[in-house]
């Protein structure tokens, strides 16, 4: 069982805390499906979609606790008003604490950041680039689509997701939560100073994970010619691989993986970060989340035009531009590149944390509607 870091709450306890009144404090649990079980802050999904919706639950007077898979066998439900479960798998504990927590009067709500519950779009998931298994994905993917069909509502990052969910569980209901900036996030990149930095030499690439070779090649002749001609370097955060010709007489600076802290410092040395995607389904259902995390930064972003980008870009998200399937990755590059101002960043960032502050995103959630 685990809590969030910014909060001194009680562990999950077996005895019943009485229902509250409409409009009073919710008990709120949160539980993730997550390979980091042990740990699950470490988890960047678990992260953004349990832990700061938890602390948007606490900042708004309510009691919120997050908790791993691996609570299921032991915890009981029925003190819980509200409880989501982050892409959940079907297993014969869900099932049980399911049941229980529906006899106890408990909500349920299923949470999901990516399409990872429609097996027709398993070969394009990052879990099937990384295995080749189709399988074992296979089976995954149909625990599930099986899980999904044990609720009837639902929290997801993006509208593309909301129709899949539709598609698969017609009489869904289907709340689109974006990723938000929780409290203690706003307060870290705060104190940072990021709009006091003119010095930003290099364009960075951020994939977190070593299943994003083929993303990067959407965009990796624009950012060659552009930092070979413009001397300028480019920096990889984590295990991807770049394309010795293409990239020769580039700079190319590796660094590994960062804690989520220090990343935030590492995307502040770079003028523009980019985030390409390969235009796959899996990959339009995925949300702006490098936008979100680059204009903490106060840094530019050019990125693929999958839709929660274009729709948040829309809605204020600055500096960014978007490349669509045939786009110029490298013009847009020179556009973000050249036009960078520090100023305008500081500004675009302010607006961004109002737009999607935690409490004002997952607020409607614990009001009973969303």
């Amino acid at each position: 069982m685990y809590q969030s870091k910014v909060a001194n709450t009680p562990a999950l306890r077996s005895d019943r805390v009485s229902r509250v009144p409409p409009g009073r404090a919710l008990n709120v649990l949160y539980v993730s499906f997550t390979g980091q079980a042990a740990r699950p802050y470490l988890d960047p999904s678990t992260r953004y979609r349990c832990f700061y919706p938890a602390e948007a639950a606490r900042a708004l007077g309510h009691r919120a606790f997050v908790a791993s898979q691996r609570a299921l066998d032991t915890a009981d439900p029925a003190g819980f008003d509200l409880i989501v479960v982050h892409r959940p798998a079907f297993t014969p504990a869900l099932v049980r604490f399911l049941r229980a927590a529906r006899a106890a009067g408990s909500r349920l709500v299923a949470d999901y950041d990516d399409l990872i519950f429609d097996p027709a779009y398993a070969t394009a998931s990052s879990m099937f680039a990384k295995s080749w298994d189709l399988t074992s994905v296979l089976a995954t993917f149909e625990r599930n689509t099986d899980a999904l069909r044990l609720f009837q509502e639902f929290t997801v990052s993006t509208a593309p997701l909301r129709d899949h969910i539709h598609a698969l569980h017609p009489g869904a209901q289907v709340h689109v939560l974006p990723n938000a900036v929780s409290p203690a996030l706003w307060s870290m990149v705060a104190a940072r100073g990021y709009q006091a930095q003119p010095s930003r030499p290099y364009i960075g690439y951020f994939p977190g994970t070593a299943t994003h070779d083929a993303d990067l090649r959407v965009a990796a002749a624009g950012v060659a010619e552009l930092c070979r001609t413009r001397r300028i370097p480019l920096r990889v955060v984590g295990p991807v691989q770049t394309d010795d010709a293409l990239f020769r007489g580039v700079e190319v600076e590796r660094t590994a993986l960062q804690p989520f802290s220090s990343m935030f410092d590492a995307l502040s040395s770079c003028r523009v970060v980019i985030a390409p995607l390969t235009p796959t389904p899996f990959n339009r259902a995925k949300s702006h989340i490098k936008l979100l995390e680059a204009v903490l930064s106060c840094t530019a972003c050019v990125a693929s035009a999958v839709p929660d980008m274009a729709q948040h870009r829309s809605e204020g998200l600055v500096p960014v531009s978007l490349v669509g399937e045939a786009g110029d990755w490298g013009g847009a590059l020179r556009e973000r590149w050249d036009g960078f101002d520090l100023a305008a960043a500081a500004t675009a960032r302010d607006a961004v944390v109002r737009q999607f502050g935690a409490t004002r995103i997952y607020g409607p959630l614990f009001q009973g509607a969303a």
